[in-house]
């Protein structure tokens, strides 16, 4: 029978000046996996859980694994975290701080996306723990009974693994037994849900398409914290079906966070990350829009996928001009922020 780690979720709010709300994870059982005796990076051997840690977020049940050998939690504990792309104070291999490994990244989406049909939670975390330099499978694994644990199928897991690139949404839970972040615990994987920016024509608002501009626009896809713009596969990316002609990377614009309208907008300037800048062919925009109107606003989209096979699409707005004009000396439907 399966069973479940629940993590259950509480907003503690601290009312002192200057200090922000935490998350909280709490700890109640286990999912799938076994009791294995694995052998160390760093030499010997040591028997632990091997398997799931299932758990819910946001009314959604999760499976997340163990990136460290060396670090513990307990059942029925509670525990701070912080989202990251790097595993914090622990680990037998890879340094402190230990960034998330392209293919640990790649088996975590493809188990909990349900693409990996045949591989069993044991094997998910062996050869997570194998990737990450936490064990050495080749020395072998035990089961509790002593007997010879196969890991074959962990092995090709970690093969299927090798040519992975990027680590697209996935990220790493960093476990505190304590607010201020002096106890470091366990580092879990999860997937991070956050939104991807884009900006057409940057610290333009509001964004002019002229129907007679023979040449190119200028479209970014947008850096942040949490989007690390490296992560985009660019030869998968198009805008309403068409293709660019060239990109590059720079900061070149800041995101409009809080939108109270899909076509608000704004003219900020570069803001430390790093955008990807996109060249498109206007008159291959304007053919792939069908027939326009001076004046109309539309919402065009951008569409494609993270290098690690993760689809995406976001969306701005163009305000559709047929003749080239002098001065802001017509009106538009979108606002400034």
């Amino acid at each position: 029978m399966k069973t479940y780690l629940s993590i259950t979720f509480v907003l503690l709010m601290v009312l002192s000046v200057g200090v922000q709300a935490e998350n909280i994870v709490t700890f109640d059982s286990l999912g799938q996996g076994a009791i294995k005796v694995v052998s160390l990076y760093t030499g010997g051997s040591k028997s632990l859980w091997t398997g799931e840690l299932t758990f819910s977020m946001d009314n959604s049940a999760l499976t997340s694994f163990c990136v460290e050998i060396d670090e513990n939690i307990k059942l029925k504990e509670s525990y701070y975290f912080d989202k990251n792309t790097e595993a914090i104070h622990g680990g037998l291999g890879g340094g402190n701080p230990d960034p998330l490994d392209a293919g640990t990244a790649w088996i975590y989406n493809e188990y909990v996306s349900g693409n990996a049909y045949n591989w069993s939670a044991v094997d998910t975390q062996l050869a997570i723990w194998e990737i990450e330099q936490e064990i050495i499978l080749a020395n072998g694994v035990l089961n509790n009974d002593n007997t010879v644990y196969d890991i074959t199928a962990a092995q090709e897991i970690v093969n299927q693994a090798s040519g992975a690139i990027g680590i697209g949404m996935v990220r790493i839970m960093n476990l505190w037994h304590d607010q201020e972040r002096n106890d470091p615990r366990q580092d879990i994987l999860c997937i991070e849900d956050f939104e991807i920016y884009i900006d057409i024509k940057p610290q333009s608002c509001p964004n002019p398409l002229n129907t007679n501009n023979q040449g190119l626009t200028t479209v970014a896809v947008l850096g942040t914290e949490h989007f690390n713009i490296y992560d985009v596969d660019v030869s998968t990316l198009t805008l309403e079906g068409v293709v660019p002609i060239r990109y590059d990377y720079e900061d070149v614009t800041t995101p409009l966070i809080d939108k109270e309208d899909e076509c608000d907008c704004n003219t900020e300037g570069p803001d430390s990350w790093i955008d990807l800048t996109l060249k498109f062919n206007v008159q291959e925009i304007i053919e792939a829009l069908g027939d326009v109107e001076d004046g109309d606003v539309i919402p065009v989209t951008l569409k494609g996928m993270l290098l690690d096979g993760t689809s995406f699409e976001a969306s701005d707005c163009i305000v559709i001009r047929e003749k080239k004009e002098s001065g802001d000396n017509k009106k538009s439907k979108i606002k400034s922020k």
